[in-house]
């Protein structure tokens, strides 16, 4: 079962439709939460809106630090102790090297889709470090 360990939670505007809770996002030039781009930078997981429902408002909750709920939406591998990037819908995936690191999992199991697991976020301090 996911939980979570909040830390920080912040506030940032949203002028992208589309985003999900509980998948991780990054933020553009002009300041607006958006989705990630493959095995790209993230700045935290977004908390707003209701599990794989679209959340479309002004502004958005990001959780930037903490052991955030992140759901996975198609079927992996990716278990505990894993480092997982982001996919280009925010879902946490297997991380390779070049990749940026989204953060670790720490709760959860491998398996079909839909799941959802507790990772301890990576958020702007994330590296591209190779495993």
């Amino acid at each position: 079962m996911a939980w979570e360990a909040p830390g920080q939670i912040v506030s940032f505007p949203c002028a992208t439709t589309g985003l999900k809770r509980y998948r991780f996002v990054d933020i553009s030039t002009a300041g607006n939460v958006i989705s990630p781009v493959v095995n790209g930078p993230t700045i935290g997981v977004l908390q707003d809106g209701t599990t794989n429902s679209t959340v479309d408002p002004t502004h958005v909750s990001v959780m930037i630090s903490g052991i955030s709920k992140v759901a996975v939406s198609t079927a992996s591998t990716v278990g505990v102790g894993e480092l997982v990037a982001a996919s280009s819908v925010g879902s946490p995936k297997g991380f390779v090297a070049a990749s940026v690191v989204a953060g670790r999992v720490v709760a959860g199991t491998s398996g079909g889709a839909n799941r959802v697991l507790s990772v301890l976020i990576a958020g702007a301090n994330a590296s591209t470090a190779t495993v």
